[in-house]
């Protein structure tokens, strides 16, 4: 087993022992490392958030049972946050101790059990007021009690659909404003600047956790209900926009709105009414056009697009492929910015006529000062890639996946301090 201790803070430093070897000091616990190092396992790897001297003791001996590979051990909730954040981090589970999670528990429980991509379960050490029902719960340092949460995990507080949600089921969903947002952020690919972030919606469906888009968002706008979705989840964004952290940032924010919504007469009007009500500039807001209709009337959507651009938001194509129908008419209409879709980006790396169709992309946007953003960037490979095709922005999980508001500084942080791909 592998243990690590970042030293940040008091309670965590990397001494000598009597003898000479390394000692990882967490809260106050000595551990040989020297001991350690024969004892790799195949096991668990184990972020440790904030642990006191007994859970330290106590997570060590169980660690060491079920053959854990690593153990880092952090002193706060920021710390843990930031080493989620970080792409290469390994964690199979965050065992945290809710008195000092920097009232990050939330975001923590968001970016682990709670997100339907993380693959990370969340152990709470003792009782917390704060951590819903739902959270799974270790309730004395016993080693026994540790190494089973280990091995057996959390996964009934993990969300499953066995089915899609009702009309009527989602009709509640809306009046009781289950809805939550994610932000995904973009970045300048020149100077790895932020650039901006896109909501995403996320339904909150009581003890069983947050559910991911594809599983609500189909429904939704079958049953015709995509323009409340659109309005519930602008308000949330829009709100967020203008309040602290993201106000300090001057970040712009990407609202997806599905097509029948964008040309309905009033939409402008309630976007208006929420971004003013927010108290947000229109000219950090883009509209993201999606692609689950095809186009029927271009000149509607130029009309469409037309109003937006006049009233001050940015307007983005999203998801092009070669297989969207009418593209090319598309790619003639104002927009200020084109977004092709991951599965192009991903394809690009054995693809010839995936590489040229992002290339005619770029032409074509340059010609029309148009911004290139390329989704699905997941890895530093596909990063580079973008960057010699000519693509100004990129999105992914390389620079971050979707995240709760209260992680956003926490991530520019980590990203600032990261290098560029190899």
């Amino acid at each position: 087993m592998k243990v690590l201790a970042l030293a940040r803070g008091p309670r965590l430093q990397v001494g000598r022992g009597a003898g000479k070897q390394p000692q990882w000091k967490i809260s106050g616990l000595s551990i040989n490392a020297a001991s350690l190092a024969s004892s790799a396992g195949t096991g668990p790897c184990v972020l440790l958030v904030g642990a006191d001297p007994a859970w330290s003791r106590a997570v060590r001996a169980a660690t060491e049972t079920v053959g854990a590979k690593c153990v880092v051990a952090v002193a706060s909730g920021r710390d843990g946050v930031r080493h989620l954040l970080r792409s290469e981090a390994p964690f199979s589970h965050v065992l945290l101790n809710p008195a000092r999670d920097d009232g990050l528990l939330p975001t923590i429980l968001n970016m682990t059990c709670d997100d339907t991509d993380s693959q990370i379960e969340l152990l709470v050490l003792g009782r917390s007021a704060a951590a819903p029902s739902r959270a799974c719960f270790i309730t004395s340092p016993s080693v026994v009690s540790i190494a089973e949460a280990l091995r057996r995990g959390c996964r009934t507080q993990r969300p499953r659909w066995t089915r899609r949600p009702s009309v009527r089921e989602l009709r509640q969903a809306l009046a009781e404003r289950q809805v939550e947002t994610r932000y995904q952020p973009l970045v300048a690919m020149a100077d790895r600047a932020p650039h901006g972030l896109e909501v995403l919606a996320r339904l909150h469906c009581g003890t069983r956790g947050v559910i991911g888009p594809d599983h609500f968002v189909p429904p939704m706008e079958a049953a015709g209900l995509a323009g409340e979705l659109t309005a519930l989840v602008a308000a949330r964004g829009f709100a967020d926009a203008a309040e602290p952290p993201l106000a300090e940032a001057r970040m712009s924010v990407g609202l997806n709105v599905p097509l029948d919504v964008l040309l309905r007469a009033d939409t402008l009007e309630r976007l208006d009414a929420l971004r003013a009500g927010a108290g947000l500039c229109a000219g950090r807001v883009t509209i993201e056009l999606t692609e689950s209709l095809a186009v029927g009337d271009v000149p509607r959507l130029r009309a469409a697009v037309e109003r937006l651009r006049r009233a001050g938001y940015g307007v983005s194509l999203d998801d092009i492929s070669p297989q969207m129908p009418g593209h090319e008419a598309l790619l003639h209409l104002p927009f200020t910015a084109i977004k092709v879709d991951q599965a192009v980006v991903r394809r690009s790396a054995v693809s010839t006529e995936a590489a040229g169709f992002v290339r005619r992309l770029v032409d074509h946007a340059k010609q029309r000062g148009l911004l290139v953003i390329a989704e699905g960037v997941h890895d530093g490979h596909a990063w580079q890639r973008m960057r010699a095709a000519g693509v100004d922005v990129a999105q992914g999980f390389y620079i971050a996946p979707p995240l709760p508001v209260a992680a956003i500084p926490h991530w520019a942080e980590v990203w600032r301090e990261r290098g560029e791909p190899e």
